[in-house]
């Protein structure tokens, strides 16, 4: 099944600052793998997700449930391949057994980015744009795993940020990332970048900040706005991560 080609918005800014990874097994990109998401309407799409456990997937709610995807909404099938380098999965491709995403985004959430459409509109209905899923087997140690944590402003904005994800522009498989500098929403729940270039298919990648001699997840990319010019994503503010690590610590449902 050939992946369905959307036009959701994503803004690549000239000039244009991606640079393809080639080493994608060394940390941090080696936790960072594609996503592939099969919905109840028949349609396949590719998006991007890194692991926060050896267990655990942080990426877009989008890519894990849309009210226009047919069905519950719910992706019927989600495959992670972390470090993916064109047809090379050094580490498989494992199936999800569960996704999480809030009840405030099935609730307020507009059509799905994953559709065609000219503009995301209000980007504030995306403040809940965040998921987990939970693999079917861990991934292998060597891959790694990235942590997430609220920050600051002035920790934020004055760091450059990196998104690193799988843009549908450029040969299929390939993990592309850039940086650059971030800004604050009004009401502190989306970071806005208009530096920094995305493209469809890098949905769900986190914004990583540099922390420590690593790489910490500080927001979760979302889309682009033309209106507004610019590409956004999901802060990850203190009550974000504290969902997230909920649904991280939910038990095992034994299969019957």
């Amino acid at each position: 099944m050939a992946f369905r080609a959307s036009k959701s918005v994503h803004i690549v800014f000239p000039p244009d600052n991606r640079q393809q990874v080639i080493e994608t097994r060394v940390f941090p990109y080696s936790a960072i793998g594609r996503l592939t998401m099969l919905f109840p309407n028949g349609n396949l799409y590719s998006g991007t997700g890194t692991l926060v456990d050896n267990w655990h997937v942080l990426t877009a709610a989008h890519n894990l449930w849309g009210k226009d995807m047919g069905g519950n909404g719910f992706a019927t099938k989600v495959t992670f391949s972390a470090a993916q380098n064109r047809n090379n999965v050094p580490f498989g491709q494992i199936s999800a057994t569960r996704a999480w995403i809030t009840e405030d985004y099935q609730t307020t959430a507009p059509p799905s980015p994953l559709l065609e459409n000219d503009d995301v509109g209000d980007c504030t209905k995306y403040i809940w744009d965040f998921g987990l899923v939970r693999l079917s087997q861990a991934v292998q140690p060597d891959a790694g795993y990235c942590s997430f944590k609220s920050y600051d402003d002035k920790t934020l904005t004055n760091n450059n940020i990196r998104i690193t994800g799988y843009p549908g522009d450029q040969t299929a498989g390939t993990m592309w990332t850039a940086t650059g500098r971030v800004t604050l929403s009004n009401d502190d729940d989306l970071l806005f970048y208009n530096k920094i270039s995305t493209y469809k298919g890098q949905s769900g990648a986190g914004l990583m900040i540099p922390d420590n001699n690593t790489f910490v997840i500080c927001g979760i990319h979302v889309a682009g706005s033309t209106k507004l010019n610019t590409n956004f994503a999901v802060r990850l503010n203190d009550t974000n991560v504290a969902t997230i690590k909920q649904w991280q610590s939910s038990p095992v449902i034994a299969q019957t």
